[in-house]
């Protein structure tokens, strides 16, 4: 047992106690942003696209260093979660990744913006590690490699840039008109973008 060096209340091994701490340290946690589909508007936790209302509290829970419990939260352009602890109160932020989960890709047909196509044998076994599930939309096998079909082309540029990094090959990248979109009056292009390693 001992004080509290900030208020003089008793506290453990002269440490600050629970009042103090929270005051001067607020709310601590670790860095996350939520993925959420943007046409069900379900969130991807572990994996698995679930209702709102049940992957907030769970990612939110599994980030927190400390017992909290939430008071609020709202959904915007970012994640606001209101905490409370000890009659205090405590806000984290989170930034918010659109994307269409698999479920909603298949109801509005063949939807991927970028196609990756890489080629060799070390190439692929690096893909297997780089990869996300939740980010593409299918594969398929070829005869020197894999394509990866990519829901958003973001994604298959992060995942060569990674792919490069750790294997030398050759990049080749092309772009073909895919549509039209005319509410944000912009061309939508499908890239193939193609990694051969090098031998």
């Amino acid at each position: 047992m001992g004080f509290c060096p900030r208020c003089g209340k008793p506290s453990r091994n002269n440490e600050l106690c629970e009042e103090c701490r929270l005051e001067l340290e607020g709310v601590r946690y670790k860095d996350f942003k939520i993925v959420q589909c943007s046409v069900c508007k379900r969130i991807l936790y572990k994996n698995r696209w679930i209702p709102e209302e049940e992957a907030i509290p769970r990612i939110v829970k599994d980030k927190l260093l400390d017992k909290w419990y939430i008071k609020q939260y709202k959904l915007g352009k970012k994640l606001i979660v209101i905490l409370e602890k000890n009659n205090f109160e405590g806000i984290i932020e989170a930034d918010i990744e659109k994307r269409i989960c698999p479920t909603c890709s298949k109801k509005r047909g063949d939807y991927y913006e970028a196609i990756l196509q890489v080629r060799g044998e070390n190439a692929v076994k690096k893909m297997d590690k780089i990869k996300k599930k939740s980010e593409i939309y299918k594969e398929q096998r070829q005869k020197n490699g894999i394509d990866y079909y990519y829901y958003f082309s973001r994604e298959a540029k992060k995942a060569l840039a990674q792919l490069k990094r750790q294997l030398p090959g050759i990049v080749k990248i092309s772009r073909k008109l895919h549509s039209y979109d005319k509410q944000r009056s912009k061309k939508i292009y499908r890239l193939t973008i193609l990694f051969r390693e090098k031998e």
